[in-house]
């Protein structure tokens, strides 16, 4: 039996793992407790990975092509990529390269050499409709790096921190980390504790009493869809007693004016009486920050998926520019990085508004490209909308849009209008692949060998790990490398290899290496390539299992001239956005509806995968709507009894689970449960919250995020439980 050490590539956090083989196959798996980032750490989707390499949830071993009559059969996956490259060379020659798509999702981000192969395919061709899962959830990330600038130095980890906080954010669940929060999102429990042990004062701020709010100094419990007009109000206070870093404003800054203009009608008081919190919370949380020596601030998708996403996002990011909270001069940067070096001077980079320039999206040209990607919500339209630009092919890796997005009439009628859709997918059942012309059964994360390029920027001091094959991949089973280069073979494509950082635009990237087009180069002799310029060698790499840490101690400085950019802290649209928060504050839209539904991550699942494992099944059943027992009194509903579940856009079935952790009139659900292509009438496959959400109304601009979470809905007993619902399904079985 040997043993061999590999990383886990669910999420960003890239816990370490040892495997025990023999035969090829994994006899036994666990945490690496000689991995210096993940420190003996690793969740429980990294074992369900190893049940899905073992065959759980049906994994799929052999490609699949889908008949006239709709049903599914093996095919062999050269003679699927021989068909696949005819069929969308006819489709380019009768469209253009408008008519090809892409959508790409958080289990293909890591894969260091396929991921790269299909954006050069995408870009080589011309073909611009790229769609992710990052517009899906927190896109106004982006928005606001593009419409304020970035500070290229960064922000503290927790330890040079003495205030953080934290809003619509549950890391402990997520792993969402460093970064994007000051608190790595590895072996996470253990940070937030050596965080509190310095003294470090946390403000965390969700409608939900979460895993993280026993950290928290103060907690603020707000209503969803009032993010904004918080930090509004943390803004007006910070600006009232004069605590914003007007120096750094003066050098860095413009429109700071404007800013304070614009949050001047948030008084603490109230906004607190429509969020329903305390206006004592909101004054002491803008006190902690404005007089904090280092403060750091992270969100999640809690604010990014509800209303005023955009606005939220920046005006929590403008704050944390003006109290201090970035890395500065004389500062040391914790991960300077190894693959891709970070600034070591004060820099900025500047707003730029890619979504006012060409390409635009087809359906709805006030939409254009967003760190080098459409909006994935838009996708339905640039199907459907007819026109010459109609995209007509779609490759989908390591995502489910199925699922991931609402309104699932509109998005399934788009799928079923393609003329030819591909999906790497392992589960044959997803909804994704049941709308499938070929399913191509992908290699999976433990069946390649893979280097840190893309989560390298995650980790939080310099670190990067190679990870070797564990064990050989089924013989019928193909990588994305391999397919996207047979393909660009056939179709007379160039590939370009390159070191795609997270949200960059591969058309905006220096020159790569030219593909051998010929003869498939091994992966690891491209992966030699993508760390051939850092200073750890290929061969170095190999050598450590547990990876390569290198002591690089570097400290910002000031920048010798001023180059003029500059963060801009309010642009126009920026302040109008905040005039509709105000209106939105004084009664303007306020939802009709009794109860708020927000988005709810659990550990056992990530999205949509992992889903149909056995252990999340038995901790899980369905998808539980979570909601306090005071709410459950007030409408005489017990634990386990069935509801209907009311938007304005849709209904869905979920049965209650008691949770005083919740806000009363607030409720929860995961997202991307349930079923689509299925009947369900009894909702226990779990109900679908992207049937609660439109893709058109009620969507924020440029990013064009719907709201998925704060959903307005009524709620109404089914008069049934969920064992009830179990027996009727059997008897009628």
């Amino acid at each position: 039996m040997e043993q061999r050490y590999s990383y886990c590539r669910n999420c960003a956090a890239n816990c370490g793992m040892v495997f025990e083989v023999e035969d090829n196959r994994i006899v036994s798996a666990r945490s690496d407790r000689a991995n210096i980032v993940s420190e003996g750490y690793v969740c429980i989707k990294g074992t369900m990975a190893v049940d899905l390499h073992k065959g759980a949830e049906d994994r799929l071993t052999h490609c699949l092509k889908r008949a006239e009559d709709g049903s599914y059969h093996p095919i062999d996956k050269y003679q699927a990529v021989d068909e696949i490259a005819a069929k969308l060379r006819a489709i380019l020659d009768r469209h253009g390269p408008r008519a090809l798509g892409s959508f790409f999702g958080t289990t293909s981000y890591s894969d260091c050499v396929g991921k790269p192969f299909l954006k050069s395919l995408m870009n080589e061709l011309g073909a611009p409709a790229t769609f992710s899962s990052m517009t899906v959830d927190q896109s106004s990330k982006w928005v606001t790096a593009a419409r304020l600038g970035h500070w290229a130095c960064g922000k503290p980890l927790y330890t040079q921190t003495d205030v953080i906080l934290l809003a619509g954010l549950n890391p402990l669940v997520s792993h969402s980390g460093y970064p994007n929060t000051p608190i790595p999102g590895i072996n996470i429990h253990h940070h937030f504790k050596e965080a509190k042990k310095r003294g470090i004062k946390f403000i965390v701020i969700d409608p939900r009493r979460t895993e993280a709010a026993p950290y928290a100094d103060i907690f603020i419990q707000p209503k969803p869809g009032y993010d904004a007009a918080i930090f509004a109000a943390l803004l007006r206070e910070i600006f009232r007693h004069g605590w914003e870093d007007r120096a750094f404003a003066d050098r860095y800054t413009v429109n700071l004016d404007a800013l304070r203009a614009s949050v001047e009608p948030f008084t603490a008081e109230r906004v607190a009486k429509a969020a329903g919190v305390g206006a004592e919370q909101i004054i002491a949380a803008a006190e902690l920050l404005g007089t904090a020596r280092k403060p750091g601030t992270g969100t999640g998708t809690g604010l990014n998926m509800a209303a005023f996403s955009n606005t939220a996002e920046h005006l929590c990011e403008a704050m944390t520019a003006l109290i201090g909270g970035y890395l500065r001069a004389g500062d040391s940067i914790p991960n300077p990085g190894i693959l891709v070096p970070r600034s070591e001077v004060e820099l900025i980079y500047p707003p730029h508004r890619s979504w006012e320039k060409e390409p635009k999206c087809a359906s709805d040209p006030r939409f254009g490209k967003l760190m080098g990607e459409f909006p994935a919500s838009i996708f339905p339209d640039e199907v459907l909308h007819g026109g010459d630009k109609a995209v007509r092919a779609l490759f989908v890796t390591g995502s489910n849009p199925a699922m991931t997005l609402g309104e699932p009439e509109v998005t399934l009628a788009a799928l079923r209008e393609l003329e030819l859709l591909v999906t790497f997918d392992p589960r044959p059942d997803s909804e994704t692949a049941r709308l499938s012309h070929y399913v191509i059964a992908p290699t999976l994360m433990f069946e390649r060998s893979e280097v840190t390029t893309f989560t390298e920027w995650l980790f939080h001091f310099p670190f990067v790990q190679y990870a070797q094959q564990i064990v050989e991949p089924p013989p019928q089973t193909m990588g994305e490398d391999e397919f996207f280069w047979l393909l660009a073979k056939r179709l007379g494509v160039q590939l370009e290899l390159k070191n795609i950082p997270f949200g960059a635009d591969i058309a905006m990237l220096p020159p790569g290496l030219k593909i051998d087009m010929e003869t498939m180069p091994s992966r690891d002799s491209l992966i030699a390539w993508l760390v051939s310029s850092s200073p750890v060698s290929f061969e170095e790499l190999k050598r450590s299992p547990h990876g390569v840490v290198r002591t690089i101690e570097k400290t910002i400085r000031a920048p010798e001239q001023d180059d003029g950019n500059r963060l801009d802290l309010c642009p126009s649209d920026v302040v109008e956005e905040i005039a509709a928060v105000d209106a939105f504050v004084a009664g303007e839209g306020r939802p009709a509806r009794a109860f708020l539904l927000t988005s709810r991550r659990i550990v056992e699942s990530f999205n949509s995968s992992f889903q149909g494992n056995v252990l999340t099944r038995r901790r899980h059943g369905t998808n539980r709507l979570n909601m306090h027992p005071d709410d459950m009194a007030m409408l005489r509903i017990g634990a386990e009894e069935g509801v209907c579940i009311e938007s304005d856009d849709g209904a869905i079935i979920g049965y209650v689970r008691p949770d005083a952790t919740m806000k009363p009139g607030v409720v929860s659900m995961a997202h991307c449960w349930g079923t689509v292509t299925r009947a369900d009438p009894l909702g226990l496959r779990g109900g679908h919250t992207g049937s609660l959400v439109s893709l058109h109304k009620q969507v924020q601009s440029i990013n064009r995020m719907p709201r998925q979470s704060g959903i307005p809905v009524d709620i109404a007993p089914l008069g049934l439980t969920l064992w009830e619902a179990r027996a009727r399904e059997e008897m009628d079985a």
